[in-house]
């Protein structure tokens, strides 16, 4: 998990491959990426916890993201995965 401004990250990983999802706090929020944003407001702003994470532009602009970021996501896969 990283909670900075400039990448917000959550991390995860399965038998097969480690997952980074680069997030835009505060931003529009896909139904693919719900339980990233949920988990990372959780973690990184626990007073936020269990909001919806699409109402919380505002309180985003105020921690100092820009609500502007590109949402992605890299895969690395495990070997023997």
């Amino acid at each position: 998990m990283d909670c900075s401004a400039e990448e917000p990250v959550r991390v995860t990983r399965d038998q097969d491959a480690i997952y980074i999802r680069r997030l835009n706090p505060g931003g529009p929020v896909r139904a693919t990426a719900r339980e990233d944003h949920l988990v990372w407001w959780a973690a990184c702003h626990p007073d936020l916890a269990g909001q919806d994470p699409g109402s919380l532009t505002d309180k985003a602009r105020e921690l100092g993201y820009s609500t502007l970021l590109i949402e992605s996501q890299e895969v690395l896969r495990l070997p023997g995965g």
